[in-house]
């Protein structure tokens, strides 16, 4: 049996011809056919079914209907044009000529398009692109584009502005839910229009099937109507500004031996989707400022992870790995970011459901031993790994609970003042490297990395590199002490295919430098996707402003580091002509 609804939200299936304010519409395959639902049964709801009552209840109001066969599908899930049908129908709303359509996806001559134009202001709307509005009319609706509708529909809309976010804490899974759509949540979970999953999720990005759809809107339909003046109230939706091509997010997904799935579906918080290709990398582009990601392939676990987006460059988001619906296992060691192989014992490691989550229910709990260990057994899936001890700055790490299952590894950075940089990666390429340029008070620059460990300015000591790591995972940490005005810079150096030009390996390595200020977690930078290239330029830091950078070149094309601006040609030659043999 699958997860129930304790409360409420909206529903629908297939509309009774009864119900419908227009019955000239061309319906599809599924909807021709239809009589009277009053009183009838379905071969595939038998009287056992969890949501039989609410099924019958809201078919004998003729809000939908099942398939000609006899059949109800309670397992399928509904299309945003059927639930948009729906909503329209069980508000009694006069359907209206559609002449032009507001959506570059629907089609005037498209059965659900009087139905989409009519109740528009119901669903929020998606990011635009290029100055068209997409519907994506045959993607299923989520369970928080239902509750936005099921708030406005029941007149709780004026609730909105005032609403108490903080009763989503209750929820482990609270930051899928959109920005836009956190108030709505909240008052749809204050009025009872609503609540979590049995197993303390809200599902804010889970497409609802025909059961839960019948069984929300049942019991919804049951709660009585605010005050909040419903459709009325709400105003006709701008057009948003069209998102600037320019910000994309790409990512990759993988299975548990690190294999690039073909065909996961990759859904978003912001409305957008993407298949991943053959190598399975995906890429959206987005106005949004934070966007919570989610891979799906049927038999596998969903894996989920949130990416705060800079505009107008490519974000990249850490690999999701997906893995095989089980009871899984996670284990590694906790190292220290300034000694070498040093390992630390007694840091205690909270998990967290899904990836890049800080808040929120912990889903289990670890010590790490003398030998800087850990394990825990969680049901498959990705999990975020809270890190903590005593003089050390928290880290925050995805990790992936799985079936024969491979080492994690934390690292935890000592509390100091100044601004640190962790580089991490995987088993290959075994030797990347950690650069770091930055001004001198003589108008030079800087260079620190393994042959020169140490800069200074004068006679202060300006950054450092605590050790070169060249045999796979790291750290590595750069440390700036002494930061003056001007623009600091760090790069990524794949030391072990340095002769290459045609390497792929760093962009492979799942490498990332996470960046802390004053022994605080400040973000994190995840290698670019896919890409060919043997030096990463991460990211610039001027003052207290961190842009990334995130390209990847060739050594022997210094030009494409920067962009071609002369100052980061001048690092990328003063990188290149000191690179020195180990």
């Amino acid at each position: 049996m699958m997860k129930k609804y304790i409360s409420v939200i909206l529903a629908l299936l297939m509309i009774s011809v009864s119900a419908m304010s227009v019955g000239a519409l061309e319906y599809g395959g599924e909807w021709n056919g239809h009589t009277s639902a009053s009183g009838k049964n379905f071969s595939d709801v038998p009287e056992t079914h969890w949501a039989k009552d609410n099924i019958a209840r809201t078919v004998s109001k003729g809000w939908f209907d099942g398939y000609p066969d006899g059949t109800f599908h309670p397992d399928a899930s509904i299309s945003r044009a059927e639930a948009m049908t729906v909503f329209v129908n069980f508000l009694g709303l006069q359907l209206k000529n559609v002449d032009e359509s507001s959506y570059y996806d629907v089609k005037t001559t498209d059965w659900y398009s009087p139905y989409i134009e009519t109740g528009k202001k119901l669903f929020p709307q998606i990011t635009t692109y290029n100055g068209q509005q997409p519907f994506q009319p045959e993607m299923p609706i989520t369970r928080e584009d239902t509750v936005y509708a099921l708030v406005i529909a029941l007149k709780y809309n004026d609730k909105v502005v005032n609403a108490d976010q903080s009763i989503l804490n209750m929820f482990k899974d609270k930051n899928s839910i959109s920005e836009l759509i956190k108030p709505y949540m909240a008052v749809a979970v204050k009025y009872a229009l609503v609540s979590g999953y049995d197993d303390g999720t809200i599902g804010a990005q889970d497409p609802l099937t025909r059961a839960e759809f019948a069984t929300l809107l049942s019991r919804g339909s049951t709660v009585g109507f605010g005050t909040g003046g419903g459709l009325e109230d709400v105003s006709e939706p701008e057009t948003p500004p069209a998102a600037d091509t320019n910000t994309t997010i790409a990512g990759r997904v993988v299975d548990a031996s690190d294999t690039p799935m073909q065909g996961v579906s990759i859904n978003c918080s912001d409305g957008t989707t993407a298949t991943t290709d053959v190598n399975g990398q995906y890429i959206i582009a987005t106005a949004a400022a934070d966007v919570t990601i989610k891979a799906s392939k049927e038999g596998y676990v969903d894996a989920r992870t949130t990416i705060t987006v800079t505009q107008g460059i490519t974000n990249y988001a850490e690999t999701l790995k997906l893995v095989r619906a089980a009871q899984g296992t996670i284990s590694g060691k906790v190292y220290d970011a300034v000694v070498q192989d040093g390992v630390i014992e007694g840091a205690a490691i909270n998990f967290r459901a899904n990836g890049n989550t800080t808040t929120g229910e912990i889903s289990a709990t670890a010590i790490s031993g003398a030998d800087g260990s850990f394990s825990v057994s969680l049901p498959a899936g990705t999990y975020t790994a809270e890190c903590s001890k005593e003089g050390y700055s928290t880290a925050y790490v995805t990790v992936v609970s799985m079936e024969n299952a491979v080492q994690q590894n934390i690292t935890l950075a000592p509390r100091m003042d100044g601004t640190a940089f962790i580089l991490t990666w995987g088993e290959n390429p075994s030797d990347i490297d950690s650069h770091f340029t930055g001004p001198k008070s003589d108008g030079s620059r800087f260079h620190v990395y393994f042959h020169n460990r140490k800069a200074y300015d004068g006679s202060t000591e300006a950054a450092n590199l605590d050790r070169d790591d060249i045999d796979s995972y790291g750290p590595e940490t750069v440390t700036l002490l002494e930061q003056k005005d001007g623009v600091y810079r760090y790069s990524v150096h794949d030391y072990t295919n340095r002769s290459s030009t045609n390497s792929k390996a760093l962009s492979l390595s799942g490498a990332k430098v996470t960046v802390y200020v004053d022994g605080e977690y400040k973000t994190v930078f995840n290698v670019p996707v896919n890409t060919e290239g043997t030096i990463w330029t991460v990211f610039e830091l001027n003052g207290t402003t961190i842009t990334p950078i995130n390209t990847m070149a060739y050594q022997s094309v210094p030009g494409g580091i920067g962009g071609g601006e002369a100052s980061r040609n001048n690092d990328v030659n003063l990188i290149s002509s000191e690179m020195a043999e180990k």
